[in-house]
């Protein structure tokens, strides 16, 4: 049973677990682990019943139990990983992300550069209101804004590219967390009245966001409600691999060849600029809407804003 068993979940997933979802189809991930389950739990029991299983055989009565010292089919390590198919996609997605960061750079050349910022002596908001003569640095000295642009310089390509990942990723991270705010919206508003608390539903407690998903007074799991707070961390994440592995790849080559330090100074400004602001362009759309919150259909999920920072970085 322990031989063939981990080799067998290996497969199954990596033959049947999607990459990505789109986040409007999530819940497809539960009706693919209940097919899935429906075929193991036959499999199981019939593996029980040729005696290829720890203990007896299955019981004719009931083939979802087994007797004689055999393990139930229920409980059986394959039919419970059918049970949490929906979350071990989100464990599959944090690690495809995560690989496809590493890859990139790793295996990419990290001399190549690109220019990024601005020119804040050429740059269009920085010139001099209309009747007013004086030079393009006169006008930055005058334009209080200029502070807030980043500076035109080259910085690597594969901080670029890892900046836009960071984007892409916060981005679905975001239409993940809509997705599930009008799945929680929907379930309310068709919730049967006697689920629904005398005084209209207000909730004196609410649920975890880890296992609840709030509806009325009760409580309804969500399998894929985790994964707008795993894809953010994941995003943390990809700055955490750039910050441990350039410094040492590079440490001989950025301390003697300053073109290479350059970039890497160059590259530590380009994401501190876009680290100020990061968190504040996602963290209203990463939980729920005030209004359900008002309404009590829903506060699971409202720490994931209130965290949501890349200044730390």
């Amino acid at each position: 049973n322990g031989l063939w068993i981990d080799p067998l979940m290996r497969t199954i997933l990596e033959t049947t677990m999607p990459d990505f979802v789109q986040a409007d189809k999530l819940d497809t991930l539960q009706e693919m682990g209940m097919q899935l389950k429906s075929f193991c739990e036959t499999f199981i029991a019939k593996l029980d019943e040729l005696h290829l299983l720890a203990g007896g055989q299955t019981n004719a009565a009931d083939p979802q139990q087994s007797f004689g010292g055999g393990e139930s089919v229920k409980n059986h390590q394959l039919v419970k990983l059918c049970d949490n198919y929906a979350d071990m996609y989100t464990r599959r997605r944090r690690e495809t992300l995560l690989f496809e960061a590493r890859e990139l750079i790793q295996k990419s050349d990290y001399h190549n550069t690109q220019v990024a910022g601005y020119d804040p002596l050429t740059h269009p908001e920085m010139q001099l209101p209309e009747g007013i003569k004086g030079t393009p640095f006169e006008a930055t000295i005058g334009n209080s804004m200029s502070i807030f642009l980043l500076h035109k310089a080259s910085v690597s390509q594969i901080a670029h590219t890892l900046l836009e990942k960071v984007h892409a990723t916060m981005e679905e991270a975001v239409s993940v967390a809509k997705a599930l705010n009008a799945k929680r919206h929907t379930d309310h508003i068709n919730a049967p009245v006697d689920a629904v608390s005398a005084d209209g539903g207000s909730p004196s407690e609410f649920p975890s966001q880890s296992n609840a998903n709030f509806q009325g007074d009760r409580a309804t799991a969500v399998p894929w409600e985790g994964l707008p707070a795993v894809l953010y961390q994941t995003a943390r994440q990809y700055l955490f691999l750039y910050r441990s592995i350039i410094p040492s790849k590079y440490a001989e080559e950025i301390a003697k060849v300053p073109r290479t330090a350059a970039i890497l100074h160059n590259d530590c400004i380009f994401f501190n600029h876009h680290c100020l602001t990061l968190g504040l362009q996602y963290k209203d759309d990463l939980g729920p809407p005030k209004e359900d919150i008002q309404a009590g259909i829903s506060n699971a999920g409202k720490l994931v804003p209130q965290l949501c920072m890349f200044v730390d970085m």
